[in-house]
């Protein structure tokens, strides 16, 4: 939740899925680490040139996990982690109710 509340001081529009899949995520990339499995993001470079702002936070949000999980993201993680920020800043259309 620490994240979420960084993330949200930037972005206080962000969704509040946004904790919840992070959690799952990161349980997940936690998980691949610390089996000493290679993360690769390939779409990094487009990551970073097209949503530097999502970037720069989740480099944020990236410290303050490796702090607090004692682990190092690779770089392509925190691509990952930009775009479920961008993700969750997107406004969700509203389905219609259904009428009879």
């Amino acid at each position: 939740e620490h994240c979420f509340n960084i993330a949200r001081s930037y972005y206080p529009e962000l969704q509040r899925n946004f904790y919840y899949t992070l959690a799952i995520h990161m349980g997940a990339t936690y998980e691949r680490i610390v089996q000493g499995k290679v993360i690769l993001n390939p779409h990094l470079d487009r990551i970073k040139a097209n949503y530097l702002n999502e970037f720069k936070v989740a480099s944020v949000l990236a410290e303050v996990i490796n702090t607090e999980l004692e682990i190092k993201l690779p770089e392509g993680e925190v691509g990952f982690i930009a775009m479920y920020i961008k993700t969750f800043l997107e406004k969700r259309p509203e389905k219609p109710a259904k009428v009879g």
